[in-house]
């Protein structure tokens, strides 16, 4: 029986479980996991970026589903940052079909700026 996940505050071993040992953890960020007593299923979170913006990021393990759940924790997030005023960009996964559609119904806009050929969606406040 799988037990069923629970949203908490991430930490950085939560940012290095999702991506990896080795992957650098921002020096400055936010975010919520998904997670039981055993495993992190997914995690979004907010960081400052080398190029002074603040984006949003968003990873499950493959085949996991809770999309109500990430819903929920990328509605907390963005509501975070609107209440600081913090304005906040993203990328949509080329690999993850309908992501580009999930930001948009997240509020965020397409932007004409493109980065590393994906356009940069941005969340004014």
């Amino acid at each position: 029986m799988t037990v069923p996940p629970t949203l908490r505050p991430a930490t950085d071993d939560d940012w290095r479980a999702m991506f990896g040992c080795t992957a650098p953890v921002p020096g400055v960020w936010s975010g919520i996991v998904a997670a039981n007593d055993y495993v992190v299923f997914g995690l979004g979170g907010i960081y400052a970026a080398a190029d002074g913006r603040w984006w949003i990021t968003f990873h499950r393990w493959p085949g996991v589903g809770y999309t109500k759940t990430a819903h929920k924790a990328a509605k907390e997030i963005l509501g975070a940052a609107r209440d600081a005023n913090i304005e906040v960009h993203a990328l949509a996964d080329p690999e993850i079909p309908g992501s580009a559609l999930w930001i948009e119904r997240l509020g965020l806009k397409p932007t004409d700026e493109r980065l590393g050929g994906m356009t940069v969606w941005v969340q004014k406040y």
